[in-house]
């Protein structure tokens, strides 16, 4: 008989804070202390902003790749399970976030109970209150925001709700959101490498037949297609570089180090121009903000779950990661398509004010629908499907200049929905080439549907 696998409930609970705070989540004794650092980031509400520590048994635990001084005298959090520690029901260690404000967290497990088939770890089954805004000056600067935020004749009322976005509840827990972020996070934490292609969970299934299905129709000089697209070789690329190399993020962004922009983007199918000249002058790439290409593969290899969070760590290629290398092309269309339908923030590709709570829910389903409505044997002109697309979700921007807004938001679609469509090789696009003053412009005119554009889709 196989060993069942084993499961521990954990209650976390900030120390010094009344009423208490405090989450309940279950995770696999196979997790190592540097995602159970992650999952109580997500459970608890902090950024991953500030250094940290487990102190078990005696012993202290971080990520010592934020110690590149090596000043900090304690053991790689990465080379630990929880297994390893042999805990026991009733079994309590410590868990210190931000050694400026110093939250102490508490962690005892509860139970040690065999793992679920139907339940995906890790999860987040209870809570309540929330967590403290990051850097608000440990349990007493605390205590003076909540003072401050509930009274309105407090005179520096108005400048905490600004500092905190305008408002904080501090009873509001969201279960709901924590599991999808836990549920993104996607480092193969309690999952093995291939579940996040092939899981028991039945709609997981229905999508992954979908994608086996639709790429058994394919033609071979398809297939070969797929092998050629940009896109997916430069995703190879990134991972491949980020599983030879040793590249830590920045602090304060996340964003991969400039040497490491400029060696892995000269690799890329169409190396992107890092380095702008205007007259005699040289301007040099100060950020991978700056490098779209890479933007966008960083941002669906992270929200797909390809590598872990960069920010001031080293950037790793996850179980997720290492499976996806090794599936066939079709499959990793299908999942980078997936992935950025699903998973990443729209707003990366345009930054439109209009979407600053978010991309609507209509806007994804209804231009997905719109999509799929198109005939792959015919072109469309761009500006029509855009006039269409904007009419159907009834999407506006409330300027007098109206001509300015279908302007905008014509580029907004293109930015968000089109290009992106097109570099997975779903969308066949149409550019017209104009000079203006010496000026030379390059305007999309139409859209088509690729040979397996209208198969693909319906993997979504």
């Amino acid at each position: 008989m196989p060993i069942p696998k084993i499961t521990y409930q954990l209650i976390i609970t900030l120390n010094g804070i009344e009423p208490p705070i405090w989450r309940r989540i279950l995770v696999r004794d196979t997790v190592s202390l540097y995602d159970l650092h992650t999952i109580l980031q997500i459970a608890m509400g902090w950024t991953d902003s500030h250094l940290h520590e487990f102190i078990i048994k005696g012993k202290s635990y971080t990520d010592l790749s934020h110690d590149d001084s090596g000043e900090l005298d304690m053991i790689d959090e990465q080379g630990y399970r929880i297994k390893d520690f042999g805990f026991k029901v009733r079994s309590k260690f410590s868990y210190l976030y931000d050694f400026g404000d110093g939250w102490q967290h508490t962690i005892q497990v509860e139970q040690v109970i065999a793992s679920e088939k139907a339940i995906r770890y890790p999860i987040c089954i209870e809570g309540e209150a929330a967590c403290p805004p990051e850097d608000v000056g440990g349990i007493g600067g605390y205590t003076e925001f909540l003072r401050a935020t509930a009274d309105t004749d407090h005179e520096e009322h108005f400048e905490y709700l600004e500092w905190a976005g305008g408002g904080f509840d501090p009873e509001h827990v969201d279960l709901e959101d924590i599991n999808k972020r836990l549920r993104q996070y996607k480092r193969g934490v309690g999952i093995d490498a291939e579940s996040y292609l092939y899981t028991d969970a039945t709609l997981e299934v229905q999508v992954a037949k979908k994608r086996l299905l639709w790429s058994q129709s394919l033609s071979g000089d398809q297939l070969a297609e797929l092998e050629t697209l940009p896109l997916r070789r430069d995703m190879l690329t990134f991972l491949n570089h980020l599983l030879a190399n040793r590249v830590v993020g920045t602090q304060s962004t996340g964003n991969l180090p400039l040497k490491a922009v400029r060696e892995i983007c000269e690799k890329f199918v169409d190396p992107p121009e890092l380095d702008t000249t205007i007259g005699d002058r040289v301007y040099k790439l100060r950020s991978e903000s700056e490098v779209w290409p890479l933007e966008l593969i960083h941002a669906l290899a992270l929200s797909g779950g390809f590598v872990t969070d960069s920010l001031g760590k080293v950037c790793q290629v996850t179980s997720v990661g290492r499976s996806f290398l090794e599936q066939p092309a079709s499959f990793q269309v299908a999942i980078l398509l997936s992935t950025w339908w699903h998973r990443v923030d729209w707003r990366i590709a345009y930054n439109f004010s209009g979407f600053s709570r978010g991309i609507p829910y209509e806007f994804t389903t209804d231009t997905l629908a719109s999509v799929r409505e198109l005939s792959f044997d015919q072109s469309y002109p761009f500006e029509s499907f855009a006039d269409f697309l904007l009419a159907k979700i009834g999407l506006v921007w409330p300027v007098e200049d109206q001509d300015r807004a279908r302007r905008i938001l014509h580029w907004m679609i293109q930015r968000m929905l089109v290009e992106p469509l097109a570099d997975l090789g779903v969308l066949e696009c149409q550019y017209l080439l104009t000079d203006s003053k010496g000026y030379e412009s390059r305007d999309l005119a139409t859209i088509q549907l690729s040979g397996f554009g209208k198969g693909i889709l319906q993997t979504l």
